[in-house]
C-alpha cells in the first residue's frame, strides 16, 4: 500500500512490532511529480503543495532496508522491480 511515511521517524512507528514488513522507495523526483497532479482531475494534492513535500523528505539511507525504485518507469517495470529487489517472487512461481 503507497504511503508517504515521508521522514524515517513515521517509517519506524509503522514497522514497529513488524518484522515481516517490507517497503521500496519510489524514486520520484520534483520536476517529473510537478505535471502528476494536473494530469489527474479532481485530484486532491494541489501542485503547490508538492514543495513542502519534497521539503520534508528524508530519503531512506541505511540501515533503512528501502530499495529504490525508479519513477520513470511503467507500472509494470516498477512492480517487477519491487519484486526483485525484495525478493518477493514466489519460489513455487506462481
Amino acid at each position: 500500500m503507497p504511503c508517504p511515511a515521508l521522514k524515517r521517524a513515521y517509517r519506524e512507528v509503522l514497522l514497529d512490532g513488524r518484522p515481516a514488513a517490507q517497503r521500496a522507495f519510489l524514486d520520484i523526483g520534483p520536476d517529473t511529480d510537478a505535471h502528476r497532479p494536473t494530469a489527474r482531475p479532481g485530484h486532491f494534492l494541489a501542485a503547490r503543495l508538492l514543495d513542502s513535500q519534497f521539503g520534508d523528505l528524508e530519503v531512506p539511507r541505511p540501515p533503512e532496508n528501502s530499495p529504490a525504485v525508479p519513477a520513470g518507469t511503467t507500472p509494470e517495470e516498477r512492480v517487477a522491480a519491487v519484486v526483485d529487489r525484495l525478493d518477493l517472487a514466489d519460489p513455487a512461481g506462481g
